[in-house]
Parts: structure tokens; sequence; C-alpha cells
């Protein structure tokens, strides 16, 4: 996303840009030719048929921005450095010569437009002195130095703005981040949630299938979670149920598994590339750290202490069409081990 918003950006700034030169040039290829300069009218039309032909690369082939970009800025830093150099100056003039450093800085980044706005002011001064070396009437010693001072202002309020406008875009995709985060995360257990899941699961399904590789599915709840919210109250059975997402986070370490609340006191974990030994392991070792925190659980018909059943289903390349058949035979999976007593592994 923060790829997309910069490149549109830089887009944006690109055609803004490139219509202004274009415009700029064609206006004054008629102006030049009648004044007797049928080269320098020429030079224009050139430069004018040029960043038209940029814009239409940019226009349908997005991914040469960059490259453009670079010659934009080399063609329009070139431009003004003509002005300077051969045509009357005025510090009415400023607006053009100026411009160049903030197409650099937002075209090409702070730091390779903060190189070539240094190289561009360097010469923009020197060209600015040479025609006042030159004594031209047109050209008094205030206008040089007003213009001198505004290209050396206009650098540093671009580093400026550029810097600036870089660091609260930083700032705002961390915050979205964070939201976005935050929004993937059950607010009790800490661990994913329901539409992150949904998310994992259709593009791990589909990437299995593609790539005809394993994907195992692990329902668990807590048995008898209701007999212990009777008993104890809310306020420990959410404890509980914290107790009994530490333990699943404790039982996967790959940065692919996904963990989830799925509702209520039901879980579900989700392995992508395990087989059959390797989720098997996984279950065993969630029952295991369960049993080793000793929840007390004095209502229920099954130990007396908290205990969870599981069912688990591995992708079946034949049987499974869209990830909700998954979802069911690990569903039928769980509901196997409750019917069968319970504090069970069972497999689809």
């Amino acid at each position: 996303m923060r790829m997309e918003r910069s490149e549109k950006r830089k887009r944006d700034v690109f055609f803004v840009g490139d219509l202004f030169f274009t415009a700029t040039a064609f206006t004054f290829v008629h102006y030049n030719i009648i004044q007797g300069q049928p080269f320098v009218g020429g030079l224009l039309a050139l430069g004018g048929l040029i960043f038209l032909a940029l814009a239409a690369v940019v226009h349908f082939k997005p991914g040469y921005l960059q490259l453009a970009s670079w010659i934009f800025v080399i063609l329009s830093s070139g431009f003004m450095m003509c002005v300077m150099l051969f045509f009357k100056l005025h510090v009415t003039n400023i607006v053009w010569m100026t411009f160049p450093y903030f197409l650099s800085m937002l075209l090409l980044g702070l730091r390779n437009g903060t190189i070539v706005s240094i190289v561009y002011l360097t010469a923009s001064i020197i060209a600015v002195f040479a025609r006042f070396s030159a004594v031209l009437e047109d050209f008094s010693l205030i206008n040089q130095i007003s213009i001198s001072l505004a290209c050396a202002c206009a650098f540093a309020f671009a580093a400026y703005y550029e810097k600036s406008r870089s660091k609260n875009e930083e700032e705002l995709l961390k915050k979205n981040r964070e939201i976005e985060t935050m929004s993937h995360l059950d607010g009790l257990t800490g661990l994913f949630n329901r539409r992150f899941f949904d998310r994992a699961l259709h593009q791990e399904f589909h990437r299995a299938k593609r790539e005809r590789q394993t994907v195992a599915l692990i329902f668990l709840d807590i048995d008898q979670f209701k007999n212990y919210n009777d008993t104890f109250g809310h306020l420990r059975g959410d404890a509980c149920l914290n107790e009994v997402a530490d333990a699943i986070n404790a039982s996967i370490s790959r940065s692919t598994d996904t963990a989830t609340r799925f509702g209520g006191d039901e879980f579900a974990v989700l392995l992508p590339n395990t087989d059959r030994e390797g989720v098997g392991r996984v279950a065993e070792r969630i029952m295991s750290i369960i049993e080793q925190k000793a929840i007390p659980h004095t209502s229920s018909c099954v130990a007396g202490i908290v205990t969870i059943s599981q069912g688990i289903a591995l992708l079946s390349q034949d049987e499974d069409r869209v990830p909700s058949d998954l979802i069911r035979r690990a569903d039928r999976a769980l509901y196997a081990s409750k019917e069968s007593g319970r504090n069970k592994v069972t497999f689809a």
C-alpha cells in the first residue's frame, strides 16, 4: 500500500510538471521564430515533443516512471539553465528557475533530489554571475542578487518540504499499520481474530492447491467451558481463555503458523507445509502445556482441571474444493473428539 501511494504521488507530480514544461516549450516556439531565432524555436519544439513522449511512456508503461523522472528532471533543469544563460532575466523568472528543485525532490526522493538540486543550484548561481559579468543592460545587480538568493532559498525550502512530507507520510503509514494490526487481533487473547484467519486460510489453501503442498488445520475448544463460567464467573473464564491462548502460542514457532481465536472458547491453528506427524506433535504439545498449567475445573466431568478437545484436518487435493471444506472436516473431527469422551485429538 505504501509503495502504491508513493508511486501515485510521483505520477501525479510527473504529469503536472510535464504539462507545465510542455506548454512552456510550445508557447515560445512561435515567439522565437518571429524574433529571428529559428534554432532556439526548433530546440523548444524538440523539448516539447520529448516531454510529451515521456508523458506517454509513463501513462502506458508505469514501470518506467523512475527512468522517465530522471530524464525529465535533467531536461527541465537543463531547460532552466538555458533560460538563465541565453535569455533575458528578471525577478519574475524566479518561478521558472526554482521549479526543478521541487521536481527533483518529489520525483527522485530526498537523497537523489538533494544531489541533483545542489548541482543545479551551483550551476544556477554560476550562470547568474556569468550573466552579470557580461555587463548586460537588462540584467541589474538587484536582479542578480535576487535570483541567486531565490535559488538558494528555494532549494532549502524544497529540501525541508520533502523531508517534512516524508516524515509525516512515514508516521501516517506507521499508524495505519498499527491500526491494521490491531484490527486483526482478538482483544482478549491477543491471538489473530476470525477475520484474519479467513484471509490467511484462503491464501494458504489456494497456494497449497496450486503447489500441491499440505496444509493442516486444528480446531480445539475447552471442555465444558460453560460449566467453568457458571462455576467461577466470566472474569475467571477470560483468564482461562488467555491461558489456553498462551499454550497455543507456546506450541507453534514458525512465522507462517496462524493461531486464532475462532469464536467463544473455540480456537483454530493453521499450519502450512505440515504433515500428519507434524500437526500431531503440535496438538500433543498444546494439550501437554495445558495439562501442566493444571487450571482447576471442579465442574468438569472429564477431569478436575481444564482440558481441551481437538479435531485435525489435512488438506485433501481431491476432497477439498474450497477453504470451507477444510474447516468443515476439522469441525467434524472436533465433534468426534467431544462425542468420544473429550480431552482427545481426532483426525478427520
